[in-house]
């Protein structure tokens, strides 16, 4: 594990690398990933996290990460799966946050909305030379 990347009610979510093992003696260097820890604690939510690993391995999507590997891990010395830790390992993201993204979104959205709010602006001011207004419609330039 290289560090912590955050927590929640009842998971961690880890910035991971590949260890080098007798059968991948050479991992590859460059390759990050996101180790999701969920402990588990009572039936309802180990039921939740299963749940969550079934649909998470049902998806693909350009927009989201795939889920590359789980499994579930008793805590030492208790047999009752409820007190089991979940792992779940994704491919690291690491060009920002979920919220620098949509930051960077948003400001795109609000330069195009004032681009198409100064053109309108302009069309406009030829409305109502004929004594009504017209409607601003799109118009190839």
């Amino acid at each position: 594990l290289v560090k912590q990347l955050g927590e929640g009610g009842y998971a961690y979510v880890y910035l991971a690398r590949e260890l080098a093992t007798p059968q991948r003696p050479r991992p590859d260097s460059q390759a990050q990933y996101a180790l999701k820890k969920v402990l588990a604690g009572t039936p309802e939510r180990l039921a939740a996290t299963q749940q969550e690993i079934s649909i998470q391995s049902a998806l693909a999507h350009p927009n989201l990460l795939p889920l590359l590997d789980h499994d579930t891990v008793a805590a030492k010395g208790s047999g009752v799966q409820e007190d089991a830790s979940v792992f779940m390992l994704f491919p690291a993201y690491t060009q920002g946050t979920l919220a620098e993204e949509l930051a960077a979104r948003d400001a795109a959205a609000a330069t195009a909305a004032a681009g198409l709010g100064k053109a309108g602006a302009g069309r406009a001011q030829g409305a109502g030379s004929n004594g009504g207004p017209r409607a601003l419609l799109p118009t190839a330039q």
